[in-house]
C-alpha cells in the first residue's frame, strides 16, 4: 500500500469491507507511517461522533416549532427601540457611518493568501501555545524522514531549513487550507523557544490557492501577537510564525527560503 492509496481505503478499512490480506496490508502501512496513523486517528473519530448523532434520542419536534413560531411572531427589542421616534436620527447616523467603514476598509474574506496565514498562526497557536493534543505528529528522523518525502519532495532540506541554533523537534502534516491542501508543519526549537516553519512543494502537487497567492517577496503578518512571514521561493510555499521581533521572523525566513532554494533561482 502506498499513502496517496489512503483515502480510497481508509473507509473501507473503518467498515470492514477489506479483504483479509489488503486489511493486513493497510495495518502494516499505518503501524510505520505516522502521517497515515493521524489521518485514521481523526477519520475513527469523525465516524464515532457521526454514530453517536445519528443514536441520540429524537428530538420532541412539535414543541422546537412551537417555540421558534413564537418567538418569530415575538417584536425583538432592537425593533421596538428602532421604532422610537427619539432614536430614529441616532440610528440612522450609526448606519451611515457603519456603511463609510466597510466602504473605506473592506475587509477581503476570500483572500487566499490571508487564509493562509491566518490559518498557519492558529495552527501555531493551538500546537504550540495552547499544547493541543493532536495525533500524527512524527518526533524521530526515521519517521520525519518518510514524512517530509512524502509532502516535501525529499529530506535533506530539513535540518538545512532549521534557523540559526534551532534543533528540528517534531513534523506532521497539516490542513491549513482544507482536507486536500496539506503543508507539512515542522517545529524547531532553541532555548525554551519554539518556531513553525510550513513548506508545502509545487511538484508532490499542485499548488493551493494560498500558494499560489505568494510571490518571492515575503509577506509579514502580525496575528495574535505573532509574526508571521509568507513566500514562495522556487517551487516551494513557505510560512513562518514565530513570536519574535519583525526583524528576526524575516531574517529567519529568509535564511529557511535560501536553505531550502539557492537564492539565485
Amino acid at each position: 500500500m502506498e499513502c496517496q492509496e489512503f483515502d480510497e481505503l481508509a473507509s473501507l478499512y473503518l467498515s470492514d469491507e477489506l479483504e483479509p490480506a489488503r486489511r493486513a496490508e493497510f495495518d502494516r502501512h499505518v503501524e510505520r507511517c505516522a502521517a497515515c496513523a493521524g489521518l485514521l486517528v481523526l477519520q475513527r473519530r469523525a465516524d464515532d461522533l457521526l454514530r453517536s448523532s445519528l443514536s441520540t434520542p429524537p428530538v420532541a419536534a412539535a414543541a422546537v416549532v412551537a417555540r421558534v413560531r413564537e418567538r418569530m411572531h415575538a417584536t425583538p427589542w432592537w425593533r421596538r427601540m428602532a421604532e422610537l421616534p427619539a432614536l430614529r436620527p441616532l440610528l440612522v447616523s450609526a448606519a451611515l457611518a457603519v456603511a463609510l467603514l466597510v466602504g473605506v476598509h473592506p475587509r477581503s474574506v476570500s483572500d487566499p493568501r490571508t487564509y493562509l496565514i491566518d490559518t498557519a498562526a492558529a495552527d501555531h497557536i493551538e500546537d504550540i501555545v495552547e499544547r493541543i493534543d493532536k495525533p500524527g505528529w512524527a518526533m524521530e528522523e526515521r519517521e520525519i524522514e518518510p514524512m517530509a518525502v512524502r509532502w516535501v519532495g525529499n529530506a535533506r532540506s530539513l535540518e538545512a531549513l532549521a534557523p540559526e541554533g534551532y534543533k528540528l523537534v517534531k513534523a506532521k502534516p497539516c490542513p491549513l487550507e482544507g482536507k486536500s491542501e496539506m503543508w507539512l508543519h515542522l517545529i524547531y526549537a532553541r532555548d525554551g523557544r519554539e518556531v513553525s516553519l510550513f513548506v508545502r512543494s509545487g511538484e508532490i502537487s499542485s499548488p493551493s490557492r494560498g500558494q499560489r497567492a505568494l510571490t518571492p517577496d515575503p509577506s509579514c503578518v502580525s496575528v495574535r501577537n505573532l509574526e508571521v512571514v509568507a513566500r514562495q521561493r522556487g517551487r516551494y510555499g513557505i510560512v513562518f510564525v514565530a513570536d519574535v521581533s519583525r526583524e528576526e521572523a524575516l531574517r529567519l525566513a529568509d535564511a529557511a527560503a535560501d536553505a531550502i532554494v539557492p537564492h539565485s533561482v
